[in-house]
């Protein structure tokens, strides 16, 4: 028990199971689930669905990472007992470490971030039949023939395509271990037929995809999953059946031997010893193997960039945005992505750190507002963009994207709250609740959906919500995509709708930084006032003190003033350009020596388009 001790300990700790639900819908579709005789009923109507409503109903729970930690464990935990069950029929040993390897292989895809668990299942199913096939208790032609074919058919009822494992493996456990040659052939055959019958008269499916349907080959789960957790599904079908046909036939082997020459009893005594003091030795020599083959799988397969990007996406999803900023310092040099950069951005407007530690993160325009640079269709640009443009209030725009992502990836309780919040602003309160009853059959997020259908009850409009009346405030109410224009032109729109939306405020103020128009900046000097700012954060106050420097001009501040530790950083920032004793630097060398100093400065990023360097 220590293995699957240490796995839960790992997959709840370290890989954190809440990722991977937090990867639903993004990463990869959601695995729709609804409370309801009615959705149960759907979903029972077809061949598989009851493996697919149980793997979906799991898939839930990995909002909880002890709770995600404690059903891997389980899947893992099934397959070693599964399997150790049908060694010990064929006459090995149970605790033989082979048995170890398809719990091995279910922690290796989790460490990747893969959630193959309706594939497992289907898997676990069909060995549980085998199972229960192999231990009835009469032998009968009759019985255990009708048995079977029933077995068969129930299986592909439940698990799909995985009914042909059983058929193989139950087929092959005839053969070898019962030594009932042709009746394994002729019941194989039968459970084949017996499928196909029911999949011929009652599957409205083609019959490719019905034998197909939850297996690693099936189009609908393999496009969620990358190739190395294919192989391994696909490994451990064939490692079950290969491992238990060879333990099949030592037993036959072994059985041909028989016992040999009678020994004395001290000789029979002194083996006995031997072979207690052989399987203590073999016992430890396998468990050090067992750690070891498990560390190094995990160590290849495991995915601390993906890791990484799915905690801070997490954190921003959950507005935890002191944690967004913390997880951003702690990320290795190969992690960062426009994605990354969009939810840092994030993370400092709502900090209030956005003017004044832009460039202490490494900045590219595309990763403002996932427009500039950002070339076709991604699920998780929209799911970002839906969210940043309904902060921003281009609430149509963030419609669209919501609707796009509802259509690629299913019933997302992320979307559907989304959609709900936004005709919620729209006062269209019907649609809304549309939104929230479909949200309210979620397991997870049903008591949220309840309480606001309640507060629509009271207030239908839900003028009573500050964040609600903000967005009405802000939304602007012209039906024009954002695609339709770039990111100052749509910035400019939502200022001209509301002058105070500070948001649009300092994204615009960002972007004119990110493309190096900080006389822009300067033009508008005007607005820091009238949003109430009490100084210039130092990041637009740099782009104007070198706006001032390059044109030489002194322009309107409209009251403001530069305050003196910025003017003496340009000072400095110059005089180190000039400085004789870096004039025969090339430009590269330059970078280095003023990236010291100034590595979170705006003079560094126009001049060398550097940034987040400390």
């Amino acid at each position: 028990m220590l293995f699957f001790s240490g796995m839960f300990l790992f997959v709840w700790r370290v890989l954190e199971a809440c990722l991977v639900y937090h990867s639903f819908g993004m990463l990869r579709s959601y695995p729709e689930f609804a409370v309801g005789w009615h959705y149960l009923g759907e979903v029972l109507v077809y061949w598989g669905g009851p493996v697919e409503y149980f793997g979906a109903f799991l898939s839930q729970w990995f909002c909880y990472s002890w709770l995600g930690a404690l059903i891997v464990t389980m899947a893992a935990w099934s397959f070693w007992g599964l399997t150790g069950s049908l060694v010990a029929l064929c006459g090995g040993r149970r605790t033989n470490v082979l048995c170890y390897l398809p719990a091995v292989g279910l922690l290796v895809m989790y460490a990747g971030y893969n959630h193959p668990l309706s594939l497992c299942l289907a898997m676990l199913t069909s060995l549980l039949f085998v199972v229960l096939y192999e231990k009835i208790p009469f032998r009968g032609v009759v019985v255990n023939g009708v048995l079977f074919v029933v077995f068969a058919v129930t299986v592909y009822l439940i698990a799909g395509g995985a009914s042909l494992f059983f058929i193989i493996l139950a087929g092959a456990c005839e053969i070898v271990v019962r030594r009932r040659f042709y009746f394994g052939l002729v019941i194989s055959v039968l459970g084949v037929g017996a499928v196909w019958l029911v999949i011929f008269f009652f599957a409205d499916i083609p019959l490719q995809q019905a034998y197909y349907r939850l297996l690693p080959f099936d189009p609908e789960i393999s496009k969620d999953m990358d190739r190395l957790s294919s192989l391994i599904i696909i490994g451990t079908y064939i490692f079950i059946f290969s491992f238990l046909l060879l333990m099949g036939l030592r037993q036959r082997i072994v059985s041909r031997k028989g016992s040999g020459k009678q020994r004395s009893r001290h000789r029979k005594r002194v083996s006995e010893e031997r072979a207690l003091l052989r399987g203590r030795v073999m016992w430890t020599v396998e468990s050090l193997l067992l750690v070891g083959v498990t560390v190094a799988a995990v160590m290849y397969s495991y995915d601390g960039n993906k890791r990484q990007f799915l905690r801070i996406s997490r954190f921003a999803r959950h507005e935890k945005w002191e944690d967004v900023l913390t997880a951003a310092g702690e990320m290795p040099e190969g992690v960062y992505n426009v994605y990354i950069n969009h939810d840092i951005n994030r993370a400092l407007y709502h900090t209030g750190r956005l003017g004044s530690e832009l460039f202490a993160y490494r900045q590219r325009l595309s990763g403002l507002m996932l427009m500039s640079g950002m070339q076709g269709q991604s699920i998780v640009r929209n799911l970002k963009g839906c969210d940043m443009f309904l902060e921003l209030g281009d609430l149509n725009f963030a419609e669209q994207l919501a609707y796009e992502v509802l259509e690629l990836k299913g019933d997302n309780p992320r979307v559907l709250d989304r959609l709900a919040r936004i005709n919620i602003v729209k006062s269209q309160t019907e649609t809304a609740r549309v939104f929230l009853n479909a949200l309210s059959m979620d397991v997870i997020h049903d008591d949220y959906a309840e309480r606001l259908i309640g507060r629509l009850e009271d207030d239908p409009e839900l003028k009573g919500d500050e964040a609600i009346e903000r967005l009405r405030k802000c939304m602007l109410t012209e039906n024009v995509a954002a695609l339709d224009y770039d990111e100052e032109s749509l910035l400019l729109k939502l200022l001209s709708r509301n002058r105070r939306n500070r948001m649009a405020f300092e994204y615009l103020m960002a972007y004119y930084l990110l493309t190096g128009q900080h006389d822009k900046v300067v033009k508008n000097i005007w607005r820091f006032g009238e949003l109430g700012y009490e100084k210039i954060p130092r990041c637009f106050e740099e782009a104007i003190v070198l706006s001032i420097g390059m044109s030489e001009k002194e322009p309107n501040l409209h009251g403001w003033t530069i305050s003196g530790q910025t003017a003496k950083r340009y000072e400095a920032f110059n005089s180190a350009g000039r400085n004789p004793m870096y004039r025969g630097l090339g430009k590269a060398a330059l970078k280095e020596v003023l990236a010291g100093d100034f590595a979170d400065s705006y003079f560094l990023y126009y001049l060398f388009n550097l940034s987040g360097m400390n």
